[in-house]
C-alpha cells in the first residue's frame, strides 16, 4: 500500500515565519499531515451508525472548519479513484445480480 505524501506547506513572506516553521521548531514535519496538537484528529468520530449506513465527522465546529479547508486545498477525505472504480463495480454487480438493473441492447427494450 502507497501513501501520497502531502504537497510542501507554502514558507512565511515578507521574513515571518510560516506554518511550516512553526511546525519544525516544535520538531514535527513542515507538511499537512493532521499532526500539530492533535485537537483535530481527536474530534474525528463516528457520528450515526445504523446497519446500512456510517458516517464519520469532526464533533468539534473548529476542526471540522479545518478539515473542510484543508480538503479544499488538497484532497484528504474520501475514496481514491482507483477504489472509485471499484466501489462502482461492486455496486453494479450487487444492483445487477438482485434484478434492480438490468443492462439490455436497444432492441430488446420494450416501453
Amino acid at each position: 500500500m502507497s501513501y501520497h505524501q502531502a504537497n510542501p506547506l507554502k514558507p512565511g513572506k515578507n521574513g515571518r515565519r510560516g506554518y511550516p516553521d512553526y511546525k519544525a521548531a516544535r520538531g514535527l514535519q513542515p507538511f499537512r499531515d493532521w499532526f500539530w496538537t492533535g485537537r483535530t484528529m481527536r474530534s474525528l468520530k463516528v457520528k450515526p451508525a445504523s446497519e446500512n449506513r456510517v458516517a464519520i465527522g469532526f464533533v468539534d465546529a473548529n476542526a471540522d472548519r479545518i478539515a473542510h479547508r484543508n480538503n479544499l486545498r488538497e484532497k484528504q477525505f474520501g475514496v481514491s479513484p482507483k477504489d472509485r472504480l471499484a466501489l462502482r463495480a461492486i455496486v453494479l454487480w450487487v444492483l445487477r445480480r438482485s434484478r434492480i438493473i438490468s443492462v439490455r441492447r436497444a432492441a430488446e427494450c420494450r416501453l
